[in-house]
């Protein structure tokens, strides 16, 4: 805050896709920084869900400008020159009305129409679907437009709606094909929600919508197939230096001994690069089996939660059962030693910060010194 607000010009912060935050302590920091903010600073914050922060003071100051779902929806007007002007189509006032009432005046759902019509002459025919379908208008539309496509863009679609981002490399690996790079300007070009994430067109992503719509085709039609995708798309992330994202596939794909792995591999970087809570969300996204053979990330998992000032959570943790199984587990007597010191040292921190006990603390952390072994 005191830096922005020594800032000679103004400054404009957005933050995209807010819903997928969950912390509680990043939506204090945000709110704190909202309580405190320069004037030259203007905050644009995008959720698909009401935002988690105390806004009604800045809205009784007229300080809040705030854009609602009904607000985005087009009007007829605005439907009318999408789908005729821009999209190139001919529709009648009364057709236009009727894709108004199906998908409510939302762009995405136009959309979905306006590819669907592209190459129908007359579109009494498609309307009258749409009205006697039992699917939500959305999922019909998106029916009308994936069937009206090539069986290899079909599939392409459906096999990447997976990828968080993807890129023409990704693709020939895991779909074992050579004309990713075609297949994904063909895509782009025909206005088929594919968003180009950098300027050399490297990089995409389709529209989160279109995506769970074809992630959900997919997962129905073929949920093999997914794992299959996942486990090769960790792979590609693995081997060209993406392995936080090789770790978010592998257990996508449920290939928790790959990515127990790689959390071994990167766990500790990660972690000390300062995201404490996703390595602690990964960790325990694995069975609990996995300790035995990685005991090293019960460790990590106990760091996070003292990271996290979260003591009475790694005390209650250090005297379970779990931890008394996972090392009787441990043969290996340099592993073995390397535990005990990071137990010892974690006891040490959880007496200091959690009992307030500083003798007893010192004394485990002489423990772990005695037992600590540099190599």
């Amino acid at each position: 805050v005191n830096l922005l607000d020594k800032l000679q010009e103004s400054l404009v912060i957005i933050l995209d896709d807010y819903h997928l935050i969950h912390e509680v302590e990043i939506h204090e920091s945000i709110q704190y920084l909202l309580d405190n903010l320069p004037a030259s600073i203007h905050f644009f914050i995008l959720s698909r869900e009401e935002l988690p922060l105390s806004i009604a003071r800045l809205r009784a100051k007229d300080q809040l400008v705030e854009i609602k779902y009904s607000e985005l929806r087009f009007s007829e007007y605005e439907a009318r020159e999408f789908l005729n002007n821009k999209s190139g189509l001919s529709l009648e006032a009364k057709h236009i009305q009727m894709l108004m009432k199906y998908t409510e005046g939302w762009i995405v759902g136009l959309h979905l129409a306006a590819i669907s019509l592209s190459d129908i002459e007359k579109p009494e025919g498609f309307l009258s679907g749409l009205q006697k379908s039992k699917q939500f208008a959305i999922e019909y539309l998106f029916e009308e437009v994936l069937q009206g496509q090539p069986y290899h863009i079909q599939s392409f679609l459906l096999e990447t709606s997976f990828f968080d981002r993807f890129s023409a490399s990704l693709c020939n690996h895991v779909m074992e094909i050579s004309n990713s790079q075609s297949l994904i300007q063909e895509i782009y070009h025909s206005g088929l929600f594919l968003i180009s994430l950098d300027y050399q067109q490297e990089w995409f992503r389709y529209h989160y919508q279109f995506a769970e719509l074809l992630s959900s085709r997919a997962n129905t039609n073929n949920p093999e197939k997914v794992i299959e995708i996942n486990k090769k798309a960790s792979v590609w992330y693995e081997e060209n230096g993406f392995t936080e994202e090789a770790v978010e596939y592998a257990l996508r794909a449920r290939d928790y001994q790959y990515a127990a792995k790689l959390l071994e591999k990167i766990g500790k970087d990660l972690f000390w690069r300062g995201d404490p809570q996703q390595v602690l969300n990964w960790i325990d996204s694995l069975p609990t089996t996995i300790y035995f053979e990685y005991p090293s990330l019960w460790i990590l998992h106990l760091w996070a939660h003292i990271t996290l000032a979260q003591f009475s959570i790694a005390s209650a943790d250090l005297e379970s059962l779990q931890h008394e199984t996972i090392f009787s587990h441990i043969t290996d007597e340099k592993v073995k030693a390397h535990y005990e010191a990071s137990v010892a040292t974690l006891k040490a921190l959880i007496a200091i910060n959690l009992e307030y006990d500083v003798a007893r603390g010192l004394k485990y952390a002489r423990t772990g010194i005695e037992n600590f072994d540099p190599e």
